[in-house]
């Protein structure tokens, strides 16, 4: 119940519920009209609570169990608290890389009558930063059949370890030796892996000559 002068009726102004809205006209000098109107006044969605439940994630990683609770309407999630940068409509997951820092995303819903959530929540999502994986090799280049070593120099704490040399074999080990013994230009890619189960990957050439390259 109440009255306003206004040419605009405004949701807050009546409250939510069903409501019988009377416009009244009064025109000079005592002419008058009217007209009824039901209407009814719908509350906006809770907001929805977000949770991931394969946290945290590593460095430039897919972002792909997120979801929210929702009360039945539609799910938005955006990248920035000004909800320009819609990420994702729907529920419950998408796909994003997860960069190198911690992750924030704003989670919003819309009702199926269209009305939206006053707020929003903010979920912040953890990344942890990946390893570095680093290696030497001596020789790194000379005469087949040439015996290389591989020196580990990959950080932090990284624990698993998986060589290929270029296709002619592989290793687990942490400082492998390979013999190559056909000439050729050698492609030895490392991938070293944390016990978060972060991985980095390198790589390094090595080549190998013929004997009678020289002459």
């Amino acid at each position: 119940t109440g009255t306003t002068s206004n040419d605009t009726l405004y949701p807050g102004f009546t409250g939510i519920g069903p409501h019988n809205i009377i416009y009244t006209l009064t025109l000079p000098p005592s002419c008058s009209g009217k007209d009824t109107l039901k209407i009814n006044i719908y509350p906006n969605p809770a907001v929805p609570t977000a949770f991931t439940s394969d946290t945290p994630y590593c460095a430039f990683s897919n972002i792909d169990s997120v979801v929210a609770n929702d009360a039945g309407g539609f799910i938005t999630w955006y990248s920035n608290s000004a909800l320009t940068d819609t990420l994702y409509y729907g529920n419950p997951v998408f796909d994003i890389s997860a960069g190198t820092d911690s992750f924030d995303v704003w989670v919003t819903e819309t009702s199926l009558l269209g009305c939206e959530s006053n707020s929003t929540y903010l979920l912040t999502i953890p990344v942890i930063p990946n390893p570095e994986a680093s290696f030497t090799a001596n020789p790194i280049e000379g005469f087949a059949p040439l015996n290389v070593s591989f020196s580990n120099t990959s950080l932090p704490d990284t624990n698993s370890f998986t060589w290929d040399f270029a296709g002619v074999g592989t290793s687990s080990s942490n400082n492998p030796t390979f013999i190559f013994n056909q000439p050729g230009t050698y492609e030895i890619m490392l991938i070293a892996v944390d016990a978060n189960g972060c991985a980095d990957t390198t790589k390094a050439t090595v080549i190998v000559n013929r004997e009678d390259s020289l002459i």
